[in-house]
């Protein structure tokens, strides 16, 4: 194979992710590194698993093959930094973390957040879209289809948009159509300031005015057995920073919601579930769906982000998920609500459960494009909506 390093794999500990151990495991340090070990398995008939920080493998179905891991950790470069264009190039196994430190030193940042971001790579982010803000980030991308090519769109600058079709296109497609080697993203300046509020037990009318008559970065009310919390961000600069906090503060006290101490951060808190889901498409209010789904009993946590209208359950970790994976389907149904579950255990991953519900209509087009892009289902084949 060339520069390609292809051996048995020697690592183990992918079989909770993938319900084997690979047959093979290459580290690809280029693009054509990645090229020549993707064509290799396309020819040979064998399925590929690109593998970055491990994070996001618990999401999606568990592969129906899995033979070569591609550990994408190597290629983490940080390739082009402009501070003058706002834009950064980067190789897809950098962290997140360290794509934030060089951008630090140009007083800049990329506007996502994840959970591990020392752990979690640019690629498995995208993959997965972790981050749902991050396609409003990404101008540029390279990746490898599964015949071994090396397929170039978008642009390096942000006002080349050319191809930006081909980016959206492998966002939280978990590699099935190709695998992400090089992102361009714009981004941001650092704010001038920062200041979060946290209140207790918010109703409907404050939540509806608190997001009419301010500007939050963002905001997440987080249910657990032992609170109730509103947490409510604001940046940019100082002076706006400030006002909109008071005004925040002035419409808590007018509605009846007590301003409380600092809260643990959400990610913090469910660090370690085993098994979440979220839900999107609701009609109802903010506070009656979250109340509704925190009423059934069956969650660790609820958090829910008002401004996006999505709610993620995170399950009690029992060891036995079906009365609440069933009971959340139920649910799901009768409020016609969509959810993906965006972790659980390969148990569940490998069942008949269904990881995403409602199935889009984009399906068939989903189909001919996995069809047209992959003929031979090299690329994590059964992973994705419907097994495709």
């Amino acid at each position: 194979m060339g520069g390609t390093k292809l051996s048995a794999t020697q690592r183990g500990g992918y079989s909770d992710a993938l319900g084997k151990e690979p047959e093979f495991d290459a580290q690809p340090q280029s693009l054509e590194e990645i090229s020549e070990a993707t064509r290799w398995a396309d020819d040979a008939g064998k399925a590929v698993i690109p593998w970055g920080g491990g994070g996001g493998q618990s999401y999606g179905y568990a592969p129906t093959r899995a033979d070569i891991l591609l550990d994408l950790t190597r290629l983490n470069r940080i390739l082009a930094v402009e501070p003058g264009d706002l834009t950064i190039t980067v190789e897809a196994g950098a962290t997140l973390a360290s794509v934030q430190s060089v951008l630090a030193s140009h007083g800049q940042f990329l506007p996502i957040s994840v959970k591990d971001a020392d752990r979690a790579t640019i690629g498995g982010i995208l993959a997965t879209a972790a981050d749902s803000a991050v396609r409003d980030w990404v101008i540029g991308m390279t990746v490898i289809d599964a015949l071994g090519r090396i397929v170039k769109g978008g642009g390096k600058v942000v006002k080349n948009v050319t191809g930006y079709d081909i980016p959206k296109m492998h966002l939280g497609a978990l590699g099935t159509l190709g695998i992400l080697a090089e992102v361009t993203f714009k981004v941001a300046p650092i704010p001038e300031a920062q200041y979060s509020l946290y209140f207790g037990s918010p109703n409907a009318t404050f939540l509806r005015l608190l997001h009419q008559q301010t500007q939050p970065s963002t905001s997440v009310l987080t249910q657990t057995s032992e609170t109730n919390v509103l947490t409510v961000t604001y940046t940019g600069l100082r002076e706006v920073v400030a006002d909109e906090g008071e005004k925040a503060i002035k419409i808590a006290r007018e509605n009846g919601v007590v301003q409380v101490e600092a809260a643990s951060s959400p990610t913090d808190s469910t660090a370690d579930v085993a098994l979440a889901a979220r839900i999107t498409g609701l009609p109802d209010s903010v506070p009656v769906r979250h109340e509704s789904l925190w009423k059934m009993g069956l969650w660790e946590t609820v958090e829910t982000l008002p401004m996006a209208g999505a709610t993620t359950v995170f399950f009690r970790n029992t060891g036995n998920f079906s009365e609440g994976m069933n009971a959340l389907l139920r649910w799901a149904e009768a409020n016609q609500a969509t959810f993906a579950v965006l972790n659980a255990p390969f148990s569940l991953r490998q069942g008949d459960f269904p990881l995403w519900r409602p199935l889009p209509p984009s399906l068939p087009l989903m189909r001919r494009l996995k069809q047209a892009l992959d003929p031979k289902a090299t690329l994590n084949p059964g992973r994705f909506i419907d097994r495709i």
